[in-house]
């Protein structure tokens, strides 16, 4: 059914009108897909008669549907992406032997690649790794050009402070990070030794920063890592500061 139809029936719990209990979608409507539990995942769909941006619909549906889901939406595209990264994601030496580990586990090319890490007020939070779904210098660069682009547009002589803290390649991101705004201009103010979170705030408002990058996850296991941006005044990034970012990081190429 699903690979021939293109179309599924799935049983959603309502979280608007829009809605009824068995509702009929078709998969390229889909914009996004996440795991919020064990067994739940949020679907949201567009409407195309509904001009607002982003997300519109969104829907819990039950883990015996979302394989066959994936399997149909994406399954060519990650095989493309996979390979993709498999020949150039050289940057990081501990990435191409992830890549080989899972050549023959479709799950394990989902989990990577199914989405991208989404950058929002709380920047980006993921499983550090290989693919578009983890927290890598590939990933980081990304959305630290997409911030160095923001940045050029709306501040004149822009300059960002950056800490890390103690999680698994905090440093290595970090370091990275400052490669990129460099790269593009910005003068960037790195601290030379881990320091707690505070300390980034500290600085952007004591440098006159225009943002900060704290590389952190917070209480998250330690597989985790995350990159928050700040902003003039040392606080966490505003929604229209970062909805700017999201579109500038939306037409960036990982490896170009």
């Amino acid at each position: 059914m699903f690979k021939n139809s293109y179309s599924i029936a799935v049983p959603v719990l309502c979280f608007n009108k829009y809605f009824d209990e068995i509702t009929y979608f078709d998969i390229h409507h889909v914009s996004k897909i996440d795991k919020i539990s064990g067994t739940t995942y949020l679907f949201s769909l567009k409407n195309d008669n509904i001009k607002i941006k982003s997300y519109l619909h969104l829907i819990k549906i039950d883990i015996k549907y979302i394989k066959e889901i994936l399997e149909v939406m994406t399954m060519n595209d990650i095989n493309k992406l996979f390979d993709l990264w498999l020949s150039s994601a050289t940057a990081d030496r501990d990435l191409i032997p992830e890549l080989e580990s899972v050549k023959d586990d479709e799950d394990g090319k989902l989990d990577r690649f199914y989405k991208n890490l989404e950058f929002g007020t709380a920047g980006l939070r993921g499983v550090i790794g290989a693919g578009t779904n983890r927290m890598n210098v590939y990933t980081v660069n990304q959305a630290t050009q997409g911030l160095a682009d923001y940045l050029n547009e709306s501040f004149e002589n822009p300059s960002v402070a950056i800490a890390y803290d103690s999680r698994i390649k905090s440093k290595e991101f970090a370091e990275s990070a400052a490669g990129v705004l460099a790269a593009n201009g910005i003068k960037v103010y790195i601290y030379p030794e881990l320091v707690p979170t505070p300390m980034l705030s500290f600085a952007v408002r004591r440098l006159q920063c225009s943002s900060g990058i704290i590389i952190t996850a917070s209480h998250n296991p330690s597989k985790y890592n995350g990159y928050k941006c700040y902003d003039p005044n040392g606080y966490q990034m505003t929604d229209e500061a970062a909805e700017k970012t999201y579109n500038y990081i939306q037409n960036i190429d990982m490896f170009t």
